[in-house]
């Protein structure tokens, strides 16, 4: 699976709006994890030429539990 992210926002594109990464004493935790748009290859080659100045399809690995905080 596949994510869009923004150099520019320094966030990730969710459903309604971009997400944050918040800094935490256990680590860095992605805020609203399971509203992040997901893509699969065949659609991040399709749309890579539609994404606003800044903005990449970056891969995105499968959650493990621990990185549900």
């Amino acid at each position: 699976m596949y994510i869009v992210y923004s150099g520019l926002r320094h966030a990730y594109k969710t459903h309604d709006g971009w997400t944050t990464i918040e800094h935490t004493d256990k680590g860095d935790v992605l805020v609203g994890l399971n509203n992040v748009l997901r893509f699969t290859e065949a659609e991040r080659d399709a749309n890579v030429g539609n994404l606003a100045k800044g903005e990449r399809f970056m891969y995105f690995p499968k959650r493990r539990w621990r990185d549900y905080l």
